[in-house]
């Protein structure tokens, strides 16, 4: 006769372990993702502050194909916080991405020409820095310029390649942007990567000021 009140016997809980493969998977890709997080901006996908000073030292360390100059141009959008203001902070972060767009799109990688590390520095703030190897008129790679000239270059083709832009709403293809840009001998900034970054800030700043 069966005893009154026994509870029923639970079945042996099996539970599966991961093989050696799934775990390193599992840590590759968790790396990936804090990689991701620490030197990469979710909204635009182009290098945060820390990103940027990574892979320009990784680029001035380089012992292969390092290049003699570097040109540092800082981007800001003009009336940017009216965009946010008036039409709000979701037209606000399209108009980022697409200038973010933009950016990438013009500074893309090839045959001859390193790939120019470009990040969202802050806000609507933007910085690139474009390696140049000679001032030879007969080289083949992509060639040094003035300060001056390489503003005007990236103005130009940022406001030209979104007023182009016919799929774009009105308030993101009219958008002005202002570039202050320094150019400097990879010597020069070896050890002070920082202070070439802000240079070309503070010309930004004080272009702004003087419109």
């Amino acid at each position: 006769m069966p005893e009154k009140n026994k509870r029923p016997e639970m079945p042996p809980l099996i539970v599966s372990q991961p093989s050696s493969e799934e775990s390193e998977l599992g840590v590759l890709r968790a790396a990936s993702e804090l990689h991701d997080k620490i030197y990469n901006d979710k909204l635009t996908g182009l290098l945060r502050r820390d990103g940027l000073t990574k892979e320009l030292r990784a680029m001035l360390e380089s012992e292969e194909d390092a290049p003699k100059y570097l040109a540092v141009a800082f981007i800001d959008i003009d009336g940017f916080k009216l965009v946010n203001d008036i039409l709000g902070y979701t037209e606000g972060d399209e108009a980022l991405k697409q200038v973010a767009l933009k950016l990438k799109t013009l500074f893309k990688r090839d045959e001859d020409v390193l790939a120019s590390p470009t990040s969202r520095w802050g806000g609507d703030e933007f910085v690139v820095c474009a390696p140049f190897y000679s001032r030879k008129e007969d080289d083949k790679r992509k060639q040094i310029v003035s300060h001056v000239e390489f503003e005007q270059f990236v103005k130009k083709s940022i406001e030209s390649m979104l007023i182009e832009d016919e799929s774009l709403p009105d308030y993101i293809r009219n958008l002005k942007i202002s570039v202050g840009a320094e150019v400097y001998n990879i010597d020069q900034i070896t050890d002070d990567i920082d202070h070439a970054l802000v240079a070309a800030q503070e010309r930004m700043r004080n272009m702004k000021k003087n419109k």
